[in-house]
């Protein structure tokens, strides 16, 4: 329980500052995502970690939901913003410096509110403040998010297929031990697929455990993640 404690608080924090900076940058400059990129990176990848935690039993989460957290944000954080967003600012079109700043800004309300809930609820000390955000905020957020991935995705497709986005990774093709080569723009595309026949069923799933945790406060509480499962108050 410590140990989930000491881990919630760290990311909380994290992504407070992620949050405060990126809402500040945002202000002042077209494209900010480079002032940010460093601690957003490190904060996603540690997303790992999570899926660990469900293997290990250490918290009573569902490895699917859990998988498609983490593949789908790292896609987009280590494929797009990275390889187009931060290597090639100079071709970026302007009127994607409000679905970057959405995106970032989204990723990061919802991963404050959901650690820092997280962190509390292991010790059954959950504000009604911190439960009513943590419940509900996805709800505006989390379709932002996903309309910001995927208008960044696309954006990205064209400069990925001409490999014009990163000359380093020209012709864009990863690497793997089977020596098939797999396009980066065609798992971009796979991924902007699955994003629209997934979406439904996530948001649906997501308000279906929003109002049993609701429902159930007083109880028992869950992670719309099935992340913890703790006594609340």
């Amino acid at each position: 329980k410590l140990y989930l404690f000491m881990y919630d608080i760290l990311l909380f924090f994290g992504w407070l500052f992620i949050l405060l900076h990126a809402a500040l940058s945002a202000t002042r400059e077209h494209n900010s995502y480079h002032r940010v990129a460093g601690p957003l990176k490190l904060l996603q990848t540690f997303l790992l970690l999570e899926v660990a935690h469900a293997s290990l039993g250490l918290v009573s989460t569902r490895l699917l939901p859990a998988c498609s957290l983490v593949v789908s944000r790292n896609i987009v954080l280590w494929v797009v913003l990275d390889t187009v967003y931060l290597r090639a600012p100079h071709v970026l079109p302007q009127n994607l410096a409000l679905s970057l700043a959405g995106l970032v800004l989204s990723w990061s309300i919802m991963e404050v509110a959901r650690h820092l809930y997280n962190a509390l609820n292991l010790f059954s000390a959950v504000p009604k403040l911190v439960l009513w955000t943590r419940n509900s905020a996805f709800l505006l957020l989390y379709p932002i998010a996903v309309c910001c991935e995927v208008n960044c995705s696309f954006a990205a497709l064209p400069l990925l297929r001409s490999g014009s986005c990163a000359p380093t990774l020209s012709p864009c093709e990863i690497s793997n031990p089977f020596g098939v080569p797999l396009s980066v723009h065609v798992l971009l595309i796979t991924f902007l697929a699955l994003s629209f026949t997934g979406f439904p069923f996530g948001f649906t799933r997501m308000i279906a455990c929003r109002q049993r945790r609701l429902k159930a406060h007083g109880s028992t509480s869950t992670d719309y993640n099935g992340m913890t499962k703790f006594k609340a108050s």
